[in-house]
């Protein structure tokens, strides 16, 4: 096997199974690590693809192809020098995959040539997603769902994470173009702004999409709320003011914590059906427990949520909760 001195290395083997009894083929390094169990794919001729973070000077993305003996084929280097590789999904024989340093480029890697994979497409959006999850195949196309943190300019400069986004894609191998390709965000929604979250942009487990389609996401949403302004004074010799420049000073305050359903389709687009918010039920429980609404602490609470038959789940560091979608499919009830 190769060594790639001064580096992490991905080590990988292959093995064979015939019921109980695992024999060994072979094994192989690519350098660098990867970045989830997303990051690589076998397709149906048994090529294995694997894609490594480049951490060393500057960062940027590798792509490595591999036989089904594991013997290197092909391989793309330095995808996107400057960008952290944030989020890939292989379907297929075409590789989605996602870079980020202030603009978020979604990439399509064309994979049907195993011996020249190619970079087809490059649709730049304003944040970046952590998770790709494909919808559907209609004919030629393809519709994707991203899970996004949307971003904004701090005031001193660089990006900073400002709200959840769920964005619906869609990809079309049939339009006219340079490369037959076109791809469009056909909706987005953002919730709320910056310190929002879901454990959903971390854990990919913790997607849930039940048969009708719908997406339940746990969400801890909060937003900036001015508590002061800070001012810079300039006085004369008189004392009275000749400038004066105040900015204003925020407090995160939480908003949200729970639960949000949405719809998604190509007609209408991404529409929000159902919310559940614990913060009442939350603070409750603090000034029971500990004798003080402990706010802060609800931007930690890790929530779990499934799907068992027809009845949706919640379970949290707390409590638990049930409930139960009814037959017009756009309200839930919940089950004491």
């Amino acid at each position: 096997m190769p060594r790639f001195f001064w580096t992490t290395q991905s080590l990988i083997h292959k093995f064979t199974r015939n019921d109980l009894k695992f024999d060994y083929v072979n094994s192989n390094v690519v350098p660098w690590n990867m970045l989830s169990q997303y990051s690589m794919d076998e397709d149906e001729e048994w090529n294995f693809r694997i894609l490594t973070t480049i951490w060393k000077d500057e960062v940027s993305t590798n792509l490595y192809l591999l036989d089904k003996d594991l013997e290197l084929q092909w391989k793309l280097e330095n995808i996107e020098p400057g960008e952290q590789f944030k989020s890939s999904r292989y379907i297929w024989d075409k590789l989605y995959l996602v870079t980020f340093k202030q603009i978020d480029p979604l990439f399509i890697v064309d994979l049907q040539d195993t011996k020249n994979p190619e970079i087809i497409w490059e649709l730049k959006i304003p944040g970046y997603s952590t998770y790709l999850h494909p919808l559907k195949e209609e004919d030629n196309k393809q519709y994707l769902i991203g899970l996004w943190y949307d971003t904004a300019t701090w005031s001193r400069g660089g990006t900073v994470n400002s709200g959840v986004k769920l964005s619906l894609y869609k990809v079309d191998y049939n339009k006219s173009s340079e490369n037959g390709i076109f791809i469009e965000e056909l909706s987005t929604v953002t919730q709320w702004w910056e310190g929002s979250s879901s454990e959903v942009l971390n854990n990919p487990r913790l997607f849930v999409m039940d048969k009708d389609g719908n997406i339940t996401l746990p969400l801890n949403l909060s937003q900036n709320n001015i508590v002061w302004n800070r001012c810079n004074t300039t006085y004369d010799k008189n004392g009275k003011i000749t400038e004066e420049n105040c900015y204003p000073q925020y407090q995160q305050e939480n908003t949200f914590v729970g639960l949000k359903t949405f719809s998604v389709s190509e007609e209408n687009w991404i529409k929000e059906i159902f919310a559940k918010d614990y913060i009442s039920k939350l603070s409750s429980y603090f000034n029971d427990n500990y004798g003080y609404d402990n706010t802060w602490s609800m931007r930690y609470i890790n929530m779990r949520v499934w799907f068992a038959g027809d009845i949706l789940y919640m379970l949290n560091d707390y409590f638990a909760d049930f409930l139960l979608p009814n037959q017009d499919k756009n309200k839930t009830i919940e089950l004491k």
